[in-house]
This record gives C-alpha cells, sequence and structure tokens, in this order.
C-alpha cells in the first residue's frame, strides 16, 4: 500500500513540476523577520528565486456605501492576486509578511495567506507593496 501512495504523490510532483514549466515565470522569495507589534523586516541573504504561476482569481466582494436598491445587491466582481508554487521547490514553508518579486516587471508583493492543495502546490494571496522605479 505505501508502494501506491508513494508513486500517486511522485506523480502529482511531476504534473505539478509541468504546471511550472508551462505557465512559471522566474520568482524571487525573501523571507521576512516577524516581530510582534512591528512590520516585517525582509532577509535578502535568504532570498532564492523559483519558478512559480503567478495569476489573477477572480473574487466576489462586497461594495462599500453601494445602495441596495440600485443594482445587485452591492456585489461587485473584482481580482486577487495569487502565486502558487510546487512544494519541493521551496526551501522552507513560506508565512505571512514573506516578500515575492515577479522578475518580469520587478513588482514586489508581499504574502497575506499561504494555503496547500494537500498534494503539491502551495498557493499564496498577495498585496501588492509599491510600484517599481524605473
Amino acid at each position: 500500500m505505501s508502494y501506491i501512495q508513494t508513486s500517486w504523490r511522485a506523480g502529482m510532483q511531476t504534473a505539478s513540476a509541468k504546471i511550472d514549466d508551462t505557465f512559471g515565470e522566474p520568482l524571487r522569495i525573501t523571507p521576512c523577520e516577524m516581530k510582534p507589534n512591528f512590520p516585517g523586516c525582509a532577509v535578502p541573504k535568504q532570498a532564492f528565486e523559483v519558478l512559480g504561476v503567478f495569476s489573477w482569481r477572480a473574487h466576489i466582494a462586497l461594495a462599500n456605501g453601494h445602495d441596495r436598491m440600485h443594482g445587485n445587491g452591492g456585489l461587485v466582481q473584482t481580482q486577487k492576486p495569487v502565486v502558487s508554487f510546487s512544494r519541493d521547490a521551496l526551501k522552507w514553508m513560506l508565512q505571512r509578511g514573506d516578500q515575492i518579486t515577479r522578475l518580469c516587471d520587478s513588482t514586489k508583493w508581499e504574502v497575506t495567506a499561504v494555503q496547500s492543495d494537500g498534494v503539491s502546490r502551495i498557493t499564496c494571496e498577495l498585496v501588492q507593496l509599491g510600484v517599481a522605479a524605473l
């Protein structure tokens, strides 16, 4: 039975690597030291580059100050930035506050939530830190 489980997990890692090869882009992950009551402090010496899939996920949100009598009940459709990685590609478990830089356009993002699919990929919700200087 353990042979089947090991083989299945290896197959899922192979599928995850194919996702990165097909849709992935180079990203730099920089860990941050988190301290209570203080903002995170980036540790650039421990940064590393990895292939990951950056995308915008559709999201339904409640509109602020919307009049319920005129329209859709205050709901609007928006987008949330997310990035996903193969579990084997990461050197450590990502945590809230870590920074991710897209190398294609130098935008910086901060991880706000980390979720696992339970098999082979890690998905992180992001918020943009600022616009890169040209």
